[in-house]
C-alpha cells in the first residue's frame, strides 16, 4: 500500500471553476484524438508507456470508477473507496486491441458520464462536497478533492497524447486548462 497523500487537488479554483473544466473534457478529448490513424492510435513513441488508445480506454474506465467512489463518499455507504490497479485493466482487458467500435463507444460513454456527472454534482448539497472517502492509495478524499482530482486527470491524459503526437510527427496544439500535477 502506498503512503496515503491527503493532498488536495487545485485548492486554488473554485467549485464553478473545476466544473467548467470539468465539464469540457469530453469535447477536448475527442479534438485531442481526432484525425489519428489507427496505427498512430496504437503507437507506443514513449517506451513502457500507454498508446494513445490504451490512454482513452483507461480515462474511461477511470471515470467509471469516479462516478461510484462519489457516491460512495456522499452516501457514507462504504468509506472505502472502490479500487481498481490501472495497468492490471489496461493489460488484462486488452485495451489495445480494443475494436474502432468500441472506442468510439467509451468516447460516448464518457460523453454521457461528464454530462450526467456535471448534473449530479450542481445539484447537490454544500456539506456534501467535505463528505470523505477513504482511497486505498490516496488516503482520504472529500468529494471536492475527486472533482479536482478527476478533471485533473482529463487535462493530463490529454497532454500525454498531444506529447504523443508530436513524437508521431502529427502534432496537434491544445493547451492545458489546468496546471498538471
Amino acid at each position: 500500500m502506498t503512503q496515503p497523500t491527503n493532498k488536495s487537488y487545485y485548492p486554488e479554483h473554485d467549485i464553478a471553476s473545476l466544473l467548467e473544466v470539468y465539464s469540457s473534457g469530453p469535447v477536448r478529448f475527442r479534438n485531442s484524438i481526432k484525425g489519428l490513424s489507427e496505427s498512430e492510435m496504437k503507437a507506443r513513441p514513449v517506451e513502457g508507456k500507454w498508446s494513445i488508445r490504451e490512454i482513452a480506454f483507461h480515462l474511461v474506465d477511470s471515470e467509471t470508477v469516479a462516478a461510484v467512489r462519489i457516491r460512495q463518499a456522499i452516501t457514507q455507504s462504504d468509506r472505502n473507496l472502490a479500487f481498481y490497479d490501472q495497468d492490471v485493466w489496461t493489460r488484462d482487458l486488452n485495451y489495445q486491441d480494443m475494436s474502432d467500435e468500441q472506442l468510439a463507444a467509451q468516447l460516448d460513454l464518457f460523453e454521457h458520464l461528464r454530462r450526467s456527472m456535471t448534473l449530479f454534482f450542481r445539484r447537490i448539497e454544500d456539506d456534501a462536497w467535505q463528505r470523505i472517502g477513504l482511497h486505498r492509495r490516496r488516503g482520504e478524499m472529500s468529494v471536492r478533492d475527486m472533482l479536482g482530482l478527476y478533471t485533473g486527470h482529463c487535462e493530463k491524459h490529454i497532454q500525454q497524447i498531444i506529447e504523443r503526437r508530436r513524437l508521431l510527427g502529427n502534432a496537434f496544439d491544445m493547451k492545458p486548462l489546468l496546471e498538471i500535477y
